[in-house]
């Protein structure tokens, strides 16, 4: 699989950015439904998007 970040801006980091903020966004429900205390990626299910990207986007 070869992945390139691009975006409309003609900017690979702002595409980079972006899909770093996306994850954390949508771990929000997640972490608010774990238990108190230090948590890790590792506590929680797998984030995904959902309905982001769909044919010829």
């Amino acid at each position: 699989m070869d992945i390139c970040l691009s975006s409309r801006h003609g900017d690979h980091n702002h595409a980079g950015l972006v899909a770093t903020a996306m994850r954390l966004v949508n771990a929000i429900p997640a972490v608010v439904a774990a238990e108190p205390g230090i948590r890790t990626t590792l506590d929680l299910p797998l984030i995904t998007g959902k309905g982001l990207y769909g044919v010829g986007e």
